[in-house]
C-alpha cells in the first residue's frame, strides 16, 4: 500500500453554522479583554488603596509620637509622679495625696490593684459560662 499523505482534518460546516461560531469567538475575545482591562484596573485601585492605608498608618503614628511627647509631662503631673516616687513602699505609706489635688500614689496603686481583681473576677465569670473575652492577656 502507498503511504498516505498527512492531510490536516477540516471541519465542514453550513456558512451559517461558521458564521455563528465565528461571531461566538470574537464576543469572548472581546469579553477576555473586557476581563483583562478591568483586572488591570482593579489591581491599580488596590495599589492605591495599600498606598493611602500605608500613608494614613505613617501619618496616625507621627500624631502618636506628638501626643505622647507633648502629654508626657502632663500625665506625670497628673499622677504625681516624680522622680523619687518610684519606689513602691513609700508610695503606699504616702498618705497625703499629690500636689495640686492629684491622687496619690498609693490611691493610683489601690486602683490598679482594684482593677487587677475585677478584671480577675470577671475572667472567671466569663470562663465559668464559657465565654471568652477575645481579648489577649493583659
Amino acid at each position: 500500500l502507498p503511504p498516505l499523505p498527512a492531510v490536516a482534518p477540516r471541519l465542514i460546516a453550513p456558512p451559517q453554522v461558521a458564521k455563528t461560531i465565528g461571531m461566538q469567538i470574537r464576543g469572548l475575545l472581546q469579553e477576555n479583554v473586557g476581563l483583562q482591562d478591568a483586572r488591570q484596573e482593579q489591581s491599580k485601585q488596590y495599589e492605591e488603596v495599600v498606598r493611602e492605608n500605608q500613608r494614613l498608618q505613617e501619618k496616625i503614628r507621627n500624631l502618636e509620637r506628638i501626643f505622647i511627647d507633648d502629654h508626657r509631662h502632663d500625665a506625670m503631673t497628673f499622677v504625681g509622679l516624680r522622680p523619687a516616687t518610684h519606689d513602691r513602699r513609700a508610695a503606699e505609706a504616702d498618705p497625703e495625696p499629690a500636689q495640686g489635688g492629684a491622687p496619690s500614689m498609693a490611691e493610683l496603686l489601690a486602683l490598679r490593684r482594684s482593677n487587677l481583681q475585677l478584671r480577675a473576677e470577671l475572667e472567671a465569670a466569663r470562663a465559668a459560662t464559657g465565654a471568652t473575652s477575645g481579648r489577649g492577656p493583659v
